[in-house]
């Protein structure tokens, strides 16, 4: 369809609008296989460096353990006393 509506550029534009965050631009990866061979260059070109971005950033969020809540150390943790009420 983009090749008669226009070229490579008008398919990666909306997509990289919509695919906005690092999960969804694995997609790019399916979308690659039905560009026109003759486009996959540019494709490429436009494409690769936010793939490899959202790569890096998929990666990093991998390695880094979770934390629950983040760690204060100036303050010391609030102790709260349970106090049961008498039926």
């Amino acid at each position: 369809l983009y090749v008669h509506e226009g070229g490579v550029e008008d398919l990666v534009r909306p997509l990289l609008a919509i695919l906005d965050r690092p999960a969804k631009l694995l997609l790019l990866r399916d979308i690659r296989s039905v560009v026109a061979p003759t486009d996959l260059g540019r494709f490429d070109s436009m494409v690769m460096p936010v793939e490899l971005e959202a790569f890096e950033a998929l990666k990093s969020r991998a390695v880094r353990p979770p934390a629950l809540r983040p760690a204060r150390q100036d303050t010391p943790p609030k102790r709260h006393l349970i106090t049961p009420v008498p039926d």
